[in-house]
C-alpha cells in the first residue's frame, strides 16, 4: 500500500471507532435515563453563549457543504438551570442533525428566548424536512426517515431521542416542527435559572 492510502484507511478506521464510540455512549446515557440513574448536576448555564460555542464547533463541517449557521438570535446573559453537559450535548445533537440534513448552500438558524419561566432554545434548517406521519416517530430510538437517506451512515437515530429524553429530564420538552420541503425546527424548552 502507498502512504497515501495507509493515510486514508488509518483515517477511515479512525472515523469508525469514533461513531462507534459516540454510538455506545448514547445507548449508555438512555440506558442511564430509562433506569432513572443519570444524575444531573444542575448549575445555572448561559444559554446564548453555548449555542455560540456550538456555532464555532460546527462551522467548517458546515462550510464544506456551503451551509451558513446564523447565532444572531442567540443573546448572551439568558440563564437556564441545567446541567451543562447534557444541555451543551443536546444543543450539538441538534445543530449536527441541521447541518447533516440541509442541502449543500443551506442555512441554519438558532435562536435563545425566555418566556415566562423558561429559556426555549431554537434549531432550524431550510432543509427538506420531515412528514408530518414521522414527526412523532423519528423522537423514538433508532428510528430516521422522512429526510433523504443518504445522510444517515453516521447515525443511528438516536440524536433526538436523547435530546428528548433530557430535556424531560430537566423537567423540560421538546417539540419538532416541520412540513416537507420547507424545513425542520427543534425546540427545546427548559427551566430559566433563578439566581
Amino acid at each position: 500500500l502507498s502512504p497515501e492510502q495507509v493515510t486514508e484507511y488509518a483515517g477511515l478506521i479512525l472515523q469508525g471507532g469514533k461513531n462507534l464510540l459516540r454510538l455506545i455512549n448514547q445507548i449508555l446515557d438512555l440506558s442511564k435515563i430509562s433506569a432513572g440513574r443519570y444524575e444531573l448536576r444542575r448549575v445555572s448555564v448561559d444559554a446564548g453563549s453555548v449555542l455560540w460555542l456550538a456555532k464555532d464547533a460546527f462551522e467548517a463541517r458546515a462550510g464544506e457543504k456551503g451551509i451558513s449557521i446564523n447565532a444572531d438570535d442567540c443573546p448572551v446573559g439568558l440563564m437556564v438551570d441545567a446541567d451543562e453537559n447534557a444541555f451543551t450535548a443536546m444543543t450539538h445533537h441538534l445543530i449536527e442533525n441541521a447541518v447533516s440534513f440541509t442541502q449543500e448552500g443551506g442555512a441554519v438558524r438558532l435562536a435563545v428566548t425566555k418566556v415566562g419561566g423558561k429559556i426555549k432554545v431554537a434549531v432550524s434548517d431550510n432543509g427538506p424536512g420531515v412528514a408530518q406521519g414521522d414527526l412523532e416517530r423519528i423522537l423514538r430510538p433508532f428510528e430516521q426517515g422522512g429526510r433523504t437517506t443518504t445522510d444517515h451512515a453516521a447515525g443511528a437515530g438516536l440524536g433526538l431521542t436523547l435530546v428528548k429524553a433530557f430535556s424531560e429530564l430537566h423537567g423540560g420538552a421538546l417539540a419538532v416542527e416541520s412540513t416537507q420541503g420547507e424545513g425542520f425546527t427543534a425546540i427545546i424548552e427548559l427551566p430559566a435559572a433563578t439566581a
